[in-house]
């Protein structure tokens, strides 16, 4: 989760446009609460495959693993971080582990793509958080709690996804132990039941997705 106590982009930059699913141009590196139209971010979210589509036989979509990630977690007051923990994907498409330590390698400077990397998500967080009624931390205690729940249960999510979704991997490269996985195995619902399942836990805190 980079949902930040206060936003790291403060000064305007020079703009940088995208088009939407509903013919809207947002502007990423401004982007401000009353740009987010929730139902083009579940546009994407039903049609982005997790793993960059390296699921054999099936499409798991970044939609149906936020969905997976409401689901998990424990208390109501961590669900909708939980929900909305990767909809800048919606923005910027899932980059991925692989492709993050790919341009850390190739950079002179490995250490500042990572920052770089979490400085745009937390941005982008920024303004959904906003545009979804949750204001900004004040207790850095609190955020920290409740990011580290959301990252255990994306770790436990990822865990699961790994056993449930993609072939066993020849050779080494997985970050060893994983955590446990979640006990109930994931069947993939594909873009028309990922659409509604989001939706319906959109409405669950409160956000109509559907325009």
């Amino acid at each position: 989760m980079n949902a930040p106590v206060k936003n790291p982009v403060a000064a305007a930059r020079p703009p940088v446009w995208k088009q939407m699913a509903s013919g809207r141009m947002v502007d990423l590196a401004n982007l401000k609460s009353h740009d987010v139209y929730f139902p083009d971010i579940v546009e994407a979210l039903c049609k982005i495959a997790r793993f960059d589509g390296a699921t054999p036989n099936v499409v798991y979509t970044v939609a149906q693993h936020c969905c997976l990630a409401y689901d998990a977690a424990s208390e109501e007051r961590v669900k909708p971080f939980a929900l909305l923990h990767d909809f800048h994907e919606a923005y910027i498409g899932d980059i991925t582990t692989p492709t993050a330590r790919l341009l850390q390698a190739m950079h002179i400077h490995p250490g500042e793509i990572v920052g770089l990397i979490g400085r745009v998500k937390a941005h982008l967080d920024t303004a959904i958080f906003a545009a979804a009624g949750i204001p900004p931390f004040i207790d850095v205690a609190a955020y920290q709690d409740v990011a580290r729940q959301v990252r255990a249960i994306d770790d436990a999510l990822l865990a699961t996804e790994r056993r449930d979704l993609l072939a066993p991997a020849q050779g080494a490269g997985w970050p060893e132990p994983m955590q446990r996985p979640l006990p109930t195995r994931i069947r993939p619902w594909g873009q028309d039941k990922g659409r509604e399942e989001l939706l319906k836990r959109l409405s669950l805190i409160g956000i109509d997705g559907r325009g």
